[in-house]
Formats: C-alpha cells, sequence, structure tokens
C-alpha cells in the first residue's frame, strides 16, 4: 500500500495571510530608507571648501604644527582630509602648489592656519616645512593672485617636514630647478615674507 501525501494549498495559504489596509509600512520604509541616505550624504561631505588665490593671503603667516596636534589623532584625521583636498584641488587647478590657507571650513568660513603646503606635480603634502640645505642660484619667475615677482633663489633646496599623508617626519630634496622655486616660493608665502 502507498501512502499519498496531500501537498498544502499554496494558493490559498496566500490568500489567507492578513494584508494590511492601507500601505504605512512602505510609507516607514522609504522614510527611513530617505534619513539613512541624508545622513551618509552628509556624513561623507568633506566640510572644507577651496578659495582661489587673492591678495588678502600676502598678509597672512601660517601656523607650525605642535607636539600635541602631532600626537592627536583627529587633528591627524583632519589634515590628512585637508591633504586629500589640497591634491584634488591640484587635479582641478593650474596650480603649482596649493596652501592650506586656500581652505575653509564649511561650518565657520575659517580658512586653515597651517604650515602646510601640496606640490602638485609630486601629490604631496608638507607641514612644518623648513630648508636645512640649498646649493646654487637661480631666478624664479613666481606668481601668485595675478601678482608676479623675479627672485634670486637657490637652485637645489633639501626641505624637513611632516608628510602629511603618512604623518611621519620626512626630508625631501627637490628633483629641479622649478621645483626648487616652487618650495621656497611656498615657503616665503606661509611665512609671510613673499
Amino acid at each position: 500500500m502507498m501512502c499519498k501525501r496531500k501537498l498544502p494549498d499554496v494558493e490559498n495559504m496566500y490568500k489567507a495571510l492578513k494584508r494590511p489596509g492601507k500601505p504605512y509600512h512602505w510609507v516607514l520604509m522609504v522614510s527611513l530608507l530617505v534619513c539613512l541616505l541624508t545622513w551618509c550624504i552628509t556624513d561623507f561631505k568633506h566640510g572644507i571648501h577651496y578659495i582661489h588665490p587673492n591678495t588678502q593671503h600676502f598678509t597672512r603667516k601660517s601656523v607650525f604644527i605642535s607636539g600635541v596636534e602631532y600626537e592627536d589623532e583627529t587633528y591627524r584625521s583632519l589634515k590628512n582630509e585637508l591633504a586629500w583636498e589640497m591634491n584634488y584641488a591640484c587635479e582641478k587647478t593650474l596650480n603649482d602648489v596649493i596652501f592650506a590657507f586656500q581652505f575653509e571650513h564649511d561650518h565657520n568660513n575659517r580658512s586653515f592656519a597651517d604650515h602646510i603646503f601640496a606640490l602638485c606635480k609630486t601629490h604631496r603634502v608638507f607641514g612644518n616645512g623648513e630648508i636645512i640645505h640649498q646649493h646654487g642660484q637661480i631666478t624664479c619667475n613666481e606668481e601668485y593672485a595675478d601678482v608676479y615677482k623675479h627672485k634670486t633663489r637657490a637652485a637645489s633646496v633639501t626641505i624637513k617636514g611632516i608628510n602629511i599623508d603618512t604623518w611621519q617626519l620626512t626630508e625631501y630634496e627637490s628633483s629641479t630647478p622649478e621645483e626648487a622655486c616652487m618650495i621656497q616660493h611656498a615657503l616665503d608665502m606661509l611665512n609671510g615674507l613673499w
């Protein structure tokens, strides 16, 4: 004798499920999704924007990164974010050098006062840069905010500072006389001497 089992009636089971009278659950789900997406978009917004070169930047003197700031993980994250924004601005502009003071916080429109600059061709971002060795002489043609100057500078320089991307102390030697001009121009701008 063979046992026959009756298969469940799937169609009647589906009909028997109670459905809500109104689509409140869909409204709730869509609202939660919109809130989540809004939070993600505002969370990923950098909160930093670029300012084009202007003559008000000539009177600024930048502040060196202190030892306490160097040890602070939150400060480091903010400067890494700034370095990313500086490299992005290098890609979007024709500048050879970008400075920290060319960026403002979105929440208070205050520019960064840090002694930080980026060499656009090499995408290197330095903080607390100081020349520790220089050699030779060259005449540099420099420009910032449509102000042009001819300066006699060293043809080769080595700087010591903080590599903002790796957050390590480093020494960097200019690879060309043109780059030596850019580095010296950057340090003069940051020190309020240009």
